[in-house]
């Protein structure tokens, strides 16, 4: 399949899919002299497996705050950049 008929068949645009493959996150693809080619059973077989990925994540919010599944900032800092300062302290 060409990369045409991979974006139309994902319904994404081709640019993604180029993006995915500098980044190796989409479906496995191959060249043919200057020309990126993807296996049509390669591209089922990746879609089946973000399907079970999907399936088996679980998306439930946590229970309590403390519990966040994202890290926790000591106190006093931001975005974990280090102490807060406005622009008045500067």
């Amino acid at each position: 399949m060409t990369v045409d008929e991979v974006s139309s068949y994902l319904q994404i645009p081709v640019k993604t899919l180029y993006n995915w493959r500098t980044s190796r996150q989409g479906p496995p693809a191959f060249k043919i002299g200057k020309h990126l080619r993807y296996h049509p059973d390669d591209v089922v077989v990746w879609i089946d497996e973000l399907r079970k990925a999907s399936a088996t994540r679980s998306d439930a919010p946590p229970d309590r705050l403390d519990e966040a599944p994202w890290p926790q900032l000591p106190p006093g800092t931001r975005h974990g950049r280090g102490p807060y300062r406005s622009f008045y302290d500067r």
